[in-house]
């Protein structure tokens, strides 16, 4: 990079740009002071100063980093599309999320879905617009100048920037203004609320008589705690409580488009790369989650990333999943397959221990968030989590499984989903196919035969049916920049063998 004349001069135009931007904000923040009675240091209040702050730590970085770019320092950031090292890679993920961040607080403006707190978002809208383009050049330079990147390459990431956009904007109009009280999410709302007032949510089965729709907790403890915890914090009303958590949920539905494209870009499928992402955001099972603020996307962002990083990454990629199941465990049938990693992952280093802690990162964090519970009332976790298991079938839109149709009921109902499943098992243990694809199988089985159906369901089969084509579909390739979905990627650009 240093003595390319061309990329010295354009990412000193980034840098300065940047910074121009950044005092442009300061400017604004500062052009007059708050009102007296909120006054706190030179006539603004303390809420001004920390906003301020934010840009105003941009703008000493970006005087740094032109200083550096004159001299013909080039930062190895730039040096590749989304960082060579560890920590590279990392400081990429966060200027994404920064991106994402910015987008859906612009969007949340524009299209006045802030709801209680549309005061805040108002006063956040000038360093949430910085955010978002400060980020968004950020990762269009470091395309431009990656001393490997083609123009192909920038014109792909350039387009996908525009499409996270367009999906945000998008999803932001789909949430509804005034939150309903009859979606599941209500529900877990409702448990945090017990949970923050002492109670534990898990006993109410024990407590009261058995209704078929008495919405128990069914999950694990993962979000139970985050919802109680956030009504401690003060999101004590269910308006401020489900406008804080759909756009965290928003923001999962983003990172999850931003794996897919990765995945598939790194594996050099870039028409993939850039349809993956747009019918994630755009499809009607991905709108319909959005609508109703359910918690699936919070489990399923760390179930994609999990797989992503199979082979690559062991203690990630068993955690994620783990972490995914506290939440919801939708992908609890994905566990044998999970148990077989592990044991090959012991074959591999001949270690009966590694599997064992293969399988304690699985199980860490659901035992640690649903041992409280455990301890409080072990009856009302088991019964409560069970009726998932033992309710009667249930469906929307007249999808009903063989079962249903059939009126085959007690152990004979399960049958049909339970051999299935074990078929499904043996293709992907005998084929050794990727982890996505075998993922995708799985919950096919799932979706398609379970005698409960609700079009969430679907949602878990959508994002792995790309990531399951984004590299070999067997998994026994391994290249020099690392095994895993994107095992291809090294091939594809001559780096592997």
């Amino acid at each position: 990079m240093p003595g390319n004349p061309w990329r010295r001069r354009l990412l000193l135009l980034y840098s300065l740009s940047s910074l121009l931007l950044s005092v442009a904000i300061l400017v604004l923040y500062f052009r007059q002071p708050s009102q007296s009675d909120r006054a706190f240091v030179l006539g603004y209040s303390w809420l001004r100063l920390a906003l301020g702050l934010i840009p105003f730590v941009g703008a000493v970085f970006f005087l740094r980093l032109s200083v550096e770019i004159a001299r013909d320092r080039i930062p190895p950031w730039f040096r590749s599309p989304f960082g060579e090292s560890y920590l590279e890679r990392s400081v990429t993920l966060s200027v994404v999320l920064l991106y994402l961040i910015g987008a859906v607080l612009v969007w949340t403006r524009i299209a006045d879905k802030g709801g209680l707190f549309s005061d805040a978002i108002v006063r956040l809208f000038p360093l949430s617009l910085w955010l978002t383009i400060i980020a968004a050049l950020s990762l269009l330079t470091k395309a431009v100048t990656a001393s490997k990147a083609a123009a192909r390459d920038t014109s792909t990431f350039t387009l996908f920037l525009l499409l996270l956009l367009l999906g945000a904007w998008v999803q932001v109009n789909v949430l509804p203004d005034i939150p309903s009280t009859t979606d599941d999410v209500y529900y877990t709302y409702l448990e945090g609320n017990r949970l923050a007032a002492g109670q534990n949510p898990y006993a109410r089965i024990l407590e009261e008589e058995y209704r078929e729709d008495g919405k128990y907790p069914i999950y694990f403890g993962g979000f139970y705690l985050l919802s109680g915890l956030s009504q401690l914090a003060g999101l004590s009303s269910y308006e401020h409580w489900i406008i804080f958590w759909r756009s965290v949920f928003l923001l999962a539905s983003l990172m999850i488009a931003w794996l897919m494209f990765y995945t598939s870009f790194m594996a050099r499928q870039i028409p993939l790369a850039i349809f993956a992402p747009l019918f994630w955001l755009l499809n009607r099972w991905t709108l319909h989650i959005v609508h109703i603020s359910d918690i699936d996307f919070l489990a399923l962002v760390f179930l994609v990333a999990s797989l992503v990083l199979w082979r690559r990454n062991r203690w990630g990629f068993f955690l994620l999943y783990g972490l995914s199941l506290s939440i919801k465990q939708m992908a609890i049938f994905l566990l044998p397959l999970y148990m077989v990693w592990a044991w090959r992952e012991r074959r591999r280093d001949a270690s009966i221990g590694l599997f064992l802690g293969n399988l304690l990162l699985i199980g860490a964090f659901p035992l640690l968030s649903t041992a409280p519970f455990l301890f409080w009332s072990a009856k009302g976790v088991v019964t409560s989590i069970m009726v998932s298991l033992t309710r009667a079938p249930v469906v929307i839109g007249r999808l009903h499984s063989v079962d249903a149709y059939m009126g085959w009921s007690g152990v004979l109902a399960k049958v049909p989903m339970l051999l299935s499943l074990l078929l499904s098992y043996t293709v992907c243990i005998r084929q050794r196919l990727n982890a996505a694809a075998s993922a995708l199988l799985v919950m096919m089985v799932y979706a398609g035969l379970n005698a409960v159906y609700f079009p969430s369901h679907f949602i878990w089969v959508v994002p792995l049916v790309p990531l399951a084509f984004a590299g070999p579909l067997r998994g026994t390739s391994r290249t020099a920049s690392g095994p895993g979905l994107v095992a291809g990627a090294g091939e594809a650009r001559g780096e592997g063998g």
